[in-house]
């Protein structure tokens, strides 16, 4: 095997690896790495070594947010500021929203 190309199944298994983590669809993965669907889909034979380092390289990095990882992010935002309102008593909300701070904390009493 010449040293310009390279197996094709391990780079695709990692791939499809990062894919399952980020949450992409194929079409956004193939766009991010910047392969052609019907190349991302299989996963056969042989890649070009340079292609397998760009692919690599790109893998290494961050995930970009996508239409349904921004979406996922927003949700589980939410879900945690829903956990820590939860907690909360309405009258130290209440007095936070006026500007007087907690109950009995700074800023209690402070007005005029």
């Amino acid at each position: 095997m010449s040293p310009y190309v390279l197996p094709a199944a391990p780079v695709m298994r990692l791939i499809r690896r990062r894919q399952f983590e980020w949450g992409y669809t194929d079409q956004e993965m193939a766009n991010f790495l910047g392969l052609s669907g019907a190349t991302y889909r299989d996963g056969r034979g042989f890649i070009s070594r340079p292609q397998a380092e760009r692919i690599l390289r790109r893998l290494c990095g961050p995930a970009p947010a996508t239409a349904g990882t921004r979406e996922t992010y927003h949700r589980m935002r939410l879900a945690e500021t829903s956990q820590h309102l939860a907690h909360l008593d309405p009258t130290t909300i209440a007095a936070e929203l006026r500007g007087q701070g907690p109950a009995g904390g700074e800023g209690a009493g402070d007005e005029p």
